[in-house]
């Protein structure tokens, strides 16, 4: 289970990130998951709500996104989204030539909200 060590990363990475003055909460942080990356989203929030607990963080929304891995021909650049669920297409269906796996493993904060807590 490595949703614990990615919520520790997400907590230490958006409350590092507040002004000094702690004047501040998140009130929202959104991630992008790859759909390769192996993440359970329940799991992710679960260890999120309790790392958060307690911080300027604790009642923060935590928004995942999911990008999908693309097949990309190597032969005429014909992109295709990638089911993680299948196999890996080797062959392009536009043109037969030889595909290569692209994304679906990142993952990253992409934006977060903060607001004064008063």
């Amino acid at each position: 289970m490595h949703e614990g060590a990615i919520a520790q990363g997400i907590l230490t990475t958006a409350l590092g990130a507040l002004p000094s003055a702690g004047i501040h909460k998140i009130t929202r942080i959104s991630i992008v998951v790859g759909t390769l990356a192996g993440v359970v989203p329940e799991s992710l929030e679960l260890f999120f709500r309790e790392l958060s607990s307690g911080t300027r963080a604790s009642d923060a929304a935590l928004e995942i996104k999911f990008k999908q891995a693309e097949l990309v021909c190597r032969k005429c650049n014909a992109r295709v989204e990638h089911d993680s669920g299948c196999p890996v297409a080797l062959n392009c269906v536009v043109c037969g030539g030889f595909n290569h796996l692209e994304g679906g493993r990142e993952m990253f904060l992409e934006e977060m909200e903060i607001a004064e807590d008063l």
